[in-house]
């Protein structure tokens, strides 16, 4: 996308896709160079634009000094997230807050694209507090969207260990509290069908993501990212190889093979893996494609998926929220129910309970997803294979009540292409 596109076509979309939303939507474009970063905002009503002047040097080390900060729950996210939403967004702070914005698209350049907008902070609330964030694309302009009522799901993952990879047991119970199988199933939020395990096969999920019946895709499992190398970045499957070895798809495989993947009638498809939104530079310094990008590539309308290792036991709770959402109140878009089971984490609002004092504030120190209680000694829930794991040893347990409060936790996924 151009810059020069945006006065003359982006502001009459703008006011067509706040009127199909019922929220009045803005675009924030940036586009780094050596010495800067050009920004420009456009609203239904106008456009404003700016330059942040930073080397591109200096502000690839504010997005790793971030970066860091959110991948570790031990850590003070805050502090380099003020940093980054003062050089980037705060330079037409008074322009967005005119235009009384209610959902924010977001159009990045480089590194930026390895950002969550919503862990951005203001100095007194994370942007997730403030809008439902939605990572632009060319699908995000699509106009045949379905709306929740619509909605059936197929979901597969893998629970169980393999070689080489970690157990995920909430994997199961998260699987379950959204897929509803039959009348008798009291779990589910919506219908559809579940393969888990030894039932989640390529055949599997090639014939669940082309059929015409289905909506959602959703796969919870692990991915292994080899940045800038399509042919070993992977997807963990539930079978096994005949040398007894664990089955994985490629991206490239995921790409190229014949039949090609032809997700079009998708309205969603959820990557409840790790790192499934980021690429990499191959030998060339060419970028490779995530696997959320490969998968819109392919015809799904909207893509859910990660930017860091996400951690197990907390992301179940957060997709259940978010189709709850969405399957009861249809004119929720998948932005706002997003961001509201984003809030749920963070407030510690789970099943409707009243905030804990103070909850809103990231943990001093925790260890991802244990209780108070559990053994120090035990393995993090790392969507990720063992070889990619445990970063440091044991830690101090998290407070009950607040131990989902850090961005980690809550800010990992991101909603790319058609939110509606």
């Amino acid at each position: 996308m151009r810059f020069a596109d945006t006065p003359d076509t982006k502001r009459a979309l703008l006011a067509a896709l706040s009127k199909r939303s019922g929220t009045r939507t803005g675009l924030l474009q940036f586009v780094l160079l050596d010495d800067k970063v050009r920004v420009l905002l456009t609203t239904p009503d106008r456009w404003h634009t700016d330059i942040a002047q930073v080397p591109k040097d200096t502000l690839a080390t504010e997005i790793e000094t971030l970066r860091t900060s959110l991948t570790d729950p031990t850590q003070d996210a805050k502090t380099p997230a003020v940093a980054l939403y003062r050089r980037l967004v705060a330079p037409l702070a008074e322009e967005i807050d005119a235009a009384k914005l209610e959902s924010l698209l977001v159009h990045l350049d480089g590194r930026l694209r390895y950002v969550p907008f919503a862990a951005l902070h203001d100095g007194k609330q994370w942007l997730a507090e403030r809008w439902p964030i939605v990572y632009y694309t060319a699908a995000s302009e699509r106009k045949d969207e379905l709306r929740g009522g619509d909605w059936q799901v197929a979901g597969l993952g893998v629970s169980e260990a393999r070689q080489g990879f970690d157990p995920l047991p909430a994997v199961a119970g998260e699987i379950d509290g959204i897929v509803r199988e039959g009348d008798g199933d009291t779990r589910g939020v919506l219908p559809g069908h579940a393969a888990l395990n030894a039932d989640f096969s390529e055949g599997a999920l090639r014939q669940q993501a082309g059929s015409p019946a289905n909506r959602i895709l959703h796969i919870a499992s692990h991915f292994l990212l080899r940045p800038g190398n399509d042919a070993q970045s992977s997807l963990l499957l539930g079978t096994l190889a005949a040398d007894g070895k664990p089955d994985t798809l490629s991206l490239k495989a995921l790409r190229e093979t014949e039949p090609r993947l032809d997700l079009r009638h998708l309205d969603l498809v959820t990557l409840s893996a790790c790192e499934t939104a980021m690429g990499g530079a191959d030998d060339t310094g060419a970028e490779i494609e995530g696997m959320g990008a490969v998968i819109q590539r392919q015809g799904a309308r909207g893509v859910l998926a990660s930017l860091w290792p996400v951690e197990d036991a907390s992301t179940g709770p957060l997709m259940q929220t978010f189709y709850r959402l969405r399957a009861e109140r249809p004119a929720l878009t998948k932005a706002q129910a997003l961001r509201l089971a984003q809030l749920d984490l963070l407030r510690g609002t789970l099943d409707g309970a009243p905030p804990p004092q103070g909850c809103a504030n990231p943990p001093s120190a925790g260890r991802p997803g244990q209780d108070p209680g559990q053994n120090p000694s035990e393995n993090r829930g790392e969507r990720s294979p063992l070889d990619l794991g445990s970063k440091g040893g044991p830690r101090p347990a998290l407070d009950r009540a607040c131990r989902w409060s850090h961005p980690y936790y809550w800010a990992p996924f991101i909603l790319m292409g058609n939110w509606l």
